[in-house]
């Protein structure tokens, strides 16, 4: 037990499900609420946080080309990363202003099936 816990790289990269589920059960929460800003924020950071756990990549290094480069070179498919990139766009804009063209529903569905594909495929 301690030699599986001694690497700390491999045990938050094993946590990082659990950060994405705790931001995503908080998203939905504030989705219920009807607090889109609040929302998007939460989404936005689940994002940011399972992808810094899952890569081992502190947040200062979490831009677009590091994250694509990244996955990349873990083995995800180029559409799954380019939903991912767009959807973290997408909540980083609706976090400043109002998006239309997509439901909340719709970008929270979206957040979790990227999660899961992406945890199955590493």
């Amino acid at each position: 037990m301690r030699k599986y816990n001694s690497d700390i790289v491999k045990v938050k990269s094993r946590g990082a499900g659990k950060l994405a589920a705790k931001h995503l059960a908080a998203a939905k929460k504030e989705l219920q609420a009807n607090n889109t800003k609040a929302f998007y924020e939460e989404l936005f950071k689940g994002f940011y946080g399972y992808l810094s756990h899952k890569l081992n990549l502190s947040y200062a290094d979490l831009d677009r080309e590091t994250v694509a480069a990244t996955l990349k070179a873990r083995g995800i498919s180029e559409g799954l990363i380019t939903q991912l990139l767009e959807t973290i766009d997408l909540c980083e804009m609706a976090r400043y202003a109002p998006v239309t063209h997509i439901s909340p529903t719709e970008v929270f569905e979206k957040a979790k099936n990227i999660i899961n594909a992406i945890e199955n495929e590493i």
